[in-house]
C-alpha cells in the first residue's frame, strides 16, 4: 500500500465520518469507530488528523492577510476564519463537538501561537463560538481545544467583514 493510497483513504474517511456525524447530530463518531480505529488506531489519532485538515487550511488561508500586512487585521483575519467554517462545516462540527478533547489541546495550542505570531489576532476571540475568556491558559501554554460548540454563523454575526 502506498502512502498516497492511505492519503485518499483518510480523506474519505474523514470527510465521510463527518458529514455523517454534522447529518446525524450524533456527539460522538461510535458508528464509524471501527472503521477509524482500523485506519488511525484510535479516535484521539482521527480527531488530530482533521484538526490538522482545518487548521492547515486556515493557516494557508492567512498568508495573503499576513503578507499584505493591514493595519487593522481583525476584520481579514475574521473573514478566513469565517470561510474555512463556510467550506468545511461538517469537519467544524465534529471539532466544536470534540471541543477540549485532550487529543486537540496541543494542536490548539500551537495554532494559536501561530497565528498570534503572524496576525497579533487571537485566534480564541475569531473561531465560531470562541472567546478569550473561554480560554484557560496562556498562548504559551496547554489548553484546550477552544472550538466552543455554537452555530456556525456566530462569527458573521459578530464580525461584520466575515462574509
Amino acid at each position: 500500500m502506498t502512502g498516497w493510497d492511505t492519503a485518499k483513504r483518510r480523506h474519505r474517511l474523514v470527510h465521510h465520518a463527518a458529514a455523517d456525524a454534522a447529518r446525524s447530530g450524533q456527539r460522538g463518531l461510535t458508528q464509524w469507530q471501527p472503521a477509524i480505529e482500523a485506519e488511525y488506531g484510535n479516535v484521539d489519532n482521527f480527531l488530530r488528523d482533521i484538526q490538522r485538515r482545518y487548521f492547515t487550511t486556515a493557516l494557508a488561508r492567512l498568508d495573503p492577510v499576513i503578507e499584505t500586512n493591514p493595519a487593522d487585521p481583525h476584520a481579514p483575519v475574521a473573514a478566513v476564519f469565517a470561510a474555512v467554517a463556510s467550506v468545511y462545516p461538517d469537519l467544524w462540527q465534529v471539532l466544536a463537538d470534540h471541543a477540549g478533547h485532550p487529543a486537540l489541546a496541543e494542536g490548539s495550542a500551537r495554532f494559536r501561537r501561530s497565528v498570534l505570531a503572524g496576525t497579533g489576532i487571537d485566534p480564541a476571540a475569531l473561531l465560531p463560538g470562541g472567546s478569550p475568556r473561554t480560554m484557560t491558559g496562556p498562548a504559551d501554554g496547554p489548553e484546550p481545544a477552544y472550538l466552543a460548540a455554537a452555530p456556525l454563523g456566530g462569527l458573521a454575526r459578530r464580525c461584520p467583514a466575515a462574509p
